[in-house]
């Protein structure tokens, strides 16, 4: 049963760098309001 090992791993790699762009964006998330006076004017352009 090696491919359930090898599951088990590629499943926590997964897992870890999902965590990692999660925390990414929340960081960002708090950090972009700060920089960004008033509303955004979106354009079709």
């Amino acid at each position: 049963m090696e491919w359930v090992r090898i599951l088990a791993y590629i499943t926590g790699t997964v897992d870890q760098a999902l965590l990692v762009r999660n925390e990414y964006l929340a960081a960002e998330n708090r950090i972009l309001p700060a920089q960004i006076k008033g509303r955004l004017l979106l354009s079709d352009a």
